[in-house]
């Protein structure tokens, strides 16, 4: 007997134990998923909070005022299928189900309606309308169907505003210039602000707003109308100075001379107003790795680096201005050789001459020449010729509309980059870095004789179709050197043109001035010894080169200034301003002329503008000729959404539209007159 009760205590104490190690490891079990897995509810116990309301981006416009970037808000849809009376779902969710399934076009209405009765019978109080976010001509027409239209309490119709979804019309011409905002919700370190978007993004962005939420007895969150709500404040719209026309005149012609050949690396087109420093065009080519080119880098303000011969303007100016030289002024030949600080310098170009003139070597750009000028008036007086390269404005840091301004820079004697062969280097362009950017300012300078523009992107900042803040035109120098420097050097540019290597520019359809220009670029290699080396050639003989074609247009009365530079990869050819960089702008001059009123016919079909994205803003989506309803839009806007419906427009009045003629909802025909009122 009292061995079974000793069994029996056993059993009894094997049991409690094994309970008590279970319950243990549960626990240990329970602890441990706590502090590794468990993300407590955050709004757990919480009966309120707030909401931010996100503000809707501005635009930024070409100088007519056609938009380059422009935001569509999206809305998400959700339904409460419990709210609304049973006699109004049940009279109106047929018609409900099929204006969502035409709208989206993800299921049928019949699949539609499934959904919305099924929610119904489970007291499903926030479902999910459509497979996407709804734009906003989409959201307002969601608003009118039926029992939508009855709004949130009595008819169930739930819309949660996202973030804007960013539309590039032109898709992606000058993008490198109109830019991007890339947030990186982790790091503000991480975001990336790039053209117009990131440097005006203060103004571009807006304030947002705030409405206060409230939980339900079910755990869902709903707006709490009792307090107030905050509106966002939208952004402000950026009125530029880029010309849709030239930009993609330029655009088409760089792309056709580069387009298809391996040993370019990319390119860059700058157009200014020669009279304000306007930029009308910014073109910035790069190769991709799948071989296309697109605007992936600002070349044109980031890309430092020797400009070569198109620096020659610069010396040549100086020596004028001082009374060093006359265009006449005669140089030896010397069978092309030239000795300076030990170094003996070679020039094929001048070797079967006995003598040339200034003017000869400038508009064959002969570098012994002015090697040979410069160091024979300025050895001794260094600091006195590199002063005057820098009151030229050539290295100014113009705090430019865009981020990403290159380092502009010309060493000075005692200067830890001056050596005994600085000087006949800087004379022709090497031994400095120069962006092609303030290159083309020097020559619009010249162009405007002598007066220096400061080079600029946004007009004015608009608010509500009204000018806010009107930027524009700014003076760098008032004038540069004499009348009679410019008139010389004037001369001489567009010699280089008629009898020169510019000679792709001969026979353009109006006269342009100008300067070729072939630098050599530093590349990166591996010598036999397996040292990193670096030069102007590798020991396999590949090179890389700049070439380069500035200048301006009409040469009697410039309007236009403009740059041209190709880079290339390693090649063992060789690459010339004239021959690369000249044809390109020949292909502009002619484009631009002719579309110019006073210059000769209408623009040629091969400039024509690429097709504008359909980026299906507008209200009437089940006609493609049902008028819009364009209250409350900027102008801008309201002109994108008819005109590339085939509608003319004429307005009055400042602000945004008020009212429109013919109202909205009516079908209308391509080419109708639509008027609006704006206020």
């Amino acid at each position: 007997m009292d061995k079974n009760n000793n069994i029996v205590s056993s059993n009894r104490l094997l049991i409690i134990y094994s309970a008590m190690v279970f319950f243990a490891v549960l626990a240990i079990v329970r602890i441990a998923w706590l502090q590794i897995f468990y993300e407590p509810d955050k709004d757990y116990g919480v009966k309120g909070r707030t909401e931010a309301l996100l503000p809707i981006r501005g635009s930024i416009l070409a100088r007519d005022g056609r938009p380059l970037a422009i935001s569509s808000p999206r809305y998400e849809i959700r339904m409460d299928c419990v709210t609304s009376a049973d006699t109004v779902f049940q009279a109106g969710i047929d018609s409900l189900a099929q204006g969502l399934s035409e709208i989206f076009q993800d299921k049928s209405a019949a699949k539609y309606k499934a959904q919305m009765v099924k929610a119904r019978r489970t007291n499903d109080r926030d479902i999910k309308i459509g497979d996407r976010p709804a734009t906003l001509s989409e959201m307002k027409a969601i608003k009118k169907l039926p029992i939508f239209r009855l709004g949130q309490f009595k008819g169930g119709l739930i819309i949660k505003e996202q973030a804007d979804s960013r539309i590039y019309p032109y898709e992606r011409l000058a993008l490198r210039t109109i830019g991007e905002v890339k947030d990186n919700p982790d790091t503000s370190s991480s975001n990336k602000l790039i053209g117009l978007e990131g440097r005006y993004n203060y103004l571009l962005h807006g304030k947002e707003g705030s409405r206060h939420l409230r939980r339900t007895e079910d755990m869902k969150w709903i707006v709490d109308f009792e307090k107030p709500v905050v509106q966002p404040e939208n952004g402000e719209d950026l009125l530029t100075t880029i010309d849709i026309e030239l930009q993609d005149i330029a655009d088409k012609a760089l792309r056709a001379k580069i387009d298809t050949v391996r040993s370019i690396e990319g390119g860059c087109v700058i157009i200014m107003d020669v009279k304000t420093g306007a930029i009308r065009a910014m073109v910035n080519l790069g190769r991709r790795k799948n071989g296309k080119f697109d605007e992936i880098y600002n070349y044109a303000i980031g890309q430092v680096g020797e400009p070569g011969s198109v620096f020659k303007l610069a010396s040549l100016v100086t020596l004028l201005e001082d009374g060093k030289v006359t265009l006449d002024t005669k140089i030896k030949g010397n069978r092309g050789r030239w000795s300076y600080n030990g170094r003996t310098f070679y020039d094929e170009y001048i070797r079967n001459n006995e003598e040339v003139s200034v003017l000869w070597g400038f508009m064959k750009s002969s570098n012994q020449v002015f090697r040979q000028l410069v160091c024979e008036n300025y050895t001794g007086h260094e600091k006195e010729y590199v002063d005057k390269l820098y009151s030229y404005k050539l290295c100014e840091k113009f705090n430019f509309d865009v981020k990403g301004e290159g380092y502009n820079f010309i060493p000075g004697p005692g200067s830890a980059n001056w050596s005994g062969t600085s000087l006949p280097s800087i004379a022709i362009g090497y031994n400095i870095n120069i962006t092609p950017l303030n290159i083309l300012t020097f020559y619009n300078t010249i162009a405007n004789d002598g007066k220096a523009m400061k080079p600029y992107l946004v007009e004015a900042i608009e608010k509500d179709g009204k000018v806010v803040k009107r930027l524009g035109p700014t003076v760098l120098s008032g004038k540069i050197c004499s009348q009679k420097t410019i008139d010389t050097v004037k001369k001489a540019l567009r010699t280089v043109v008629s009898e020169g290597t510019g000679s792709a520019l001969r026979g353009a359809k109006c006269n342009v001035s100008g300067k070729t220009g072939t630098a050599r670029i530093i590349v990166d290699y591996t010598d036999a010894n397996g040292k990193r080396r670096s030069g102007y050639e590798d020991p396999q003989g590949y090179k890389r080169h700049q070439a380069t074609f500035v200048g301006f247009f009409p040469s009697e009365e410039p309007v236009y200034s403009a740059i041209v530079v190709v880079y290339s990869k390693k090649t063992r050819g060789n690459f010339y301003g004239g021959s690369w960089a000249a044809p390109v702008f020949r292909e502009i001059v002619d484009n631009i002329c002719t579309m110019m009123p006073d210059w000769g016919e209408k623009i040629e079909a091969s400039a024509s503008l690429p097709q504008v994205e359909d980026i299906h803003l507008d209200i009437g989506q089940f006609d493609d000729y049902t008028i819009p309803d364009l209250t409350g839009l900027g102008l801008s806007d309201a002109l994108y959404l008819l005109e590339n419906r085939g509608f003319k427009v004429s307005y009055s009045g400042e602000g945004l539209v008020a009212s429109q003629t013919p109202p909205a909802g009516e079908q209308g025909s391509p080419g109708q007159l639509i008027k609006l009122e704006l206020d």
